[in-house]
């Protein structure tokens, strides 16, 4: 599972889907990464902005998650077109994350094609 992560939230969403899928209760992956149930839930919800980055990465790390990061010299983050990174509200910004795993809605294509077609204007 690759996701590309630009807010808490999305990093958030991408720790509860994986742990989901592992098999993983809150409680369990907080034991094995040695934090509170109550922090992973923070987390998860995208409310701890100034997250210890140690913990997160023991979460990821019991999760079996690596972490690469990457830059490029023009300073524009790399991956992303910077039409995206302009234009997008973050909650679309969320959702386009979730819709490449699990689909996007009928109403999500009608919202987008609305929001594309005001941007061309």
């Amino acid at each position: 599972m690759e996701r590309k992560i630009t807010h808490q939230k999305n990093l958030g969403a991408f720790i509860h889907d994986a742990r989901t899928k592992s098999g993983l209760t809150q409680q369990e992956l907080a034991l094995q990464a040695g934090v509170s149930r109550k922090w992973l839930i923070g987390i998860e919800q995208g409310e701890r902005p100034r997250a210890e980055l140690n913990k997160v990465l023991d979460v990821l790390r019991a999760l079996g998650i690596d972490l690469t990061l990457s830059w490029t010299a023009s300073g524009e983050p790399a991956g992303i077109p910077e039409k995206s990174m302009v234009y997008a509200p973050d909650i679309f910004t969320a959702n386009h994350q979730l819709n490449h795993l699990f689909g996007e809605t009928k109403l999500q294509q009608q919202v987008r094609s609305t929001l594309e077609g005001s941007r061309k204007s």
